[in-house]
């Protein structure tokens, strides 16, 4: 789709380990309208395993505008986050976007 190469995912193309392969996708979303974002983590990989329930947020994308979304882990601590790509010829940079609370679908107050 040609959304400007952040230093996110730089990263993950140099990722070379085991196990440690690039992933991501990129998503054509409709702009003004609510999107809600869900993300969880198990590693079960050594004698401890460690996860990250479910978490979720929402935001309005802006027209014209690209985003990045990440589960952030490290330290036993997982952050859901939404970044805008704020891209020129010189520089991409990463601009917070605030998540807000999400509702269950089945929320009768929704």
């Amino acid at each position: 789709m040609g959304i400007a190469e952040t230093p996110n995912v730089v990263n993950l193309k140099q990722r070379d380990g085991i196990l440690a392969r690039a992933f991501y996708r990129e998503y054509s979303v409709n702009a003004g309208e609510p999107l809600t974002i869900s993300a969880s983590f198990n590693d079960g990989t050594d004698h401890t395993s460690y996860r990250c329930d479910q978490l979720d947020g929402y935001f309005i994308p802006e027209a014209g505008r690209d985003y990045e979304v990440a589960l952030d882990i490290g330290n036993k601590i997982c952050r859901l986050s939404v970044m805008r790509i704020d891209s020129t010829e010189a520089e991409v940079r990463l601009l917070p976007v605030e998540l807000s609370v999400a509702k269950s679908c089945s929320d009768k107050d929704n």
